[in-house]
C-alpha cells in the first residue's frame, strides 16, 4: 500500500539496503522534488526552515505513534496531538467528485505552499489509523531497518518490509547462525 504519511515516516531511513539512520531524505531536494511529484503536490521550492522544522517533527512524532500502536499500547490524545494540530489548519478544501463511475473526495489546495504537505501527511497519517486496520501497520523485524509498512498479506504474518532484501538477509543470517553453532 502507497501512503503518503508512510514515504514521510521513513525518509529518515530511506534508499540503499540497510540505510543508516540519521540519513534525512527530508533534507535532500531531489527526494522532495520527486516525493511532491508522485504525490502530485504543487508547492514552491525551496522549502522553507520552518516548514522543514514541522514535517520532521510530525515524521517523529508519526514513528512514536506507529511504535505504540506495535506494542500494542492504545493511542492517547497526546501522541496524536502534533497530528491534530496540523488537521485543523487546513490549507485545502474538499471536494466531493464523480470519477470513474465513483465518488471520491479530492482535496483542493488553496495555497501553493509547503503547509499543503505536511498537512496532505496529517491527513494521510489519520486516514491510515483511522480507516485501515492498525495491527497490519508494522514495523521491520530486521533490526538493522525499521521501516514502517502496511502488511497487505492474506496472513497478516509479513515481518520484513522487502522479503526479497530483509527478508533474505535475515535468513541468511539464521542459516549462518545455525551452521556457527553446528561447527561449534
Amino acid at each position: 500500500m502507497e501512503l503518503l504519511c508512510l514515504d514521510i515516516i521513513n525518509s529518515n531511513r530511506f534508499g540503499e539496503y540497510l540505510a543508516k539512520p540519521g540519513r534525512d531524505m527530508l533534507n535532500n531536494a531531489n527526494w522532495l522534488h520527486a516525493l511532491v511529484d508522485k504525490w502530485n503536490l504543487d508547492v514552491k521550492f525551496p522549502i522553507q526552515s520552518n516548514d522543514l522544522k514541522i514535517l520532521q517533527e510530525l515524521r517523529d512524532n508519526m514513528q512514536q505513534a506507529v511504535k505504540y500502536l506495535n506494542l500494542d499500547t492504545k493511542l492517547c490524545a497526546e501522541e496524536l496531538v502534533k497530528v491534530n494540530s496540523i488537521l485543523k489548519n487546513s490549507p485545502c478544501q474538499i471536494k466531493l467528485v464523480y470519477k470513474d463511475g465513483n465518488f471520491v473526495l479530492q482535496d483542493i489546495p488553496l495555497c501553493d505552499s509547503w503547509a499543503n504537505v505536511i498537512w496532505s501527511t496529517a491527513y494521510s497519517f489519520a486516514k491510515l489509523i483511522s480507516e485501515y486496520d492498525i495491527t497490519r501497520i508494522k514495523i521491520c523485524e530486521n533490526k538493522d531497518c525499521g521501516w514502517i509498512f502496511y502488511d497487505e498479506s492474506k496472513s497478516r504474518t509479513r515481518r520484513w518490509c522487502d522479503h526479497k532484501i530483509c527478508g533474505n538477509l535475515m535468513k541468511v543470517r539464521r542459516y549462518r547462525e545455525r551452521q556457527k553453532q553446528t561447527e561449534q
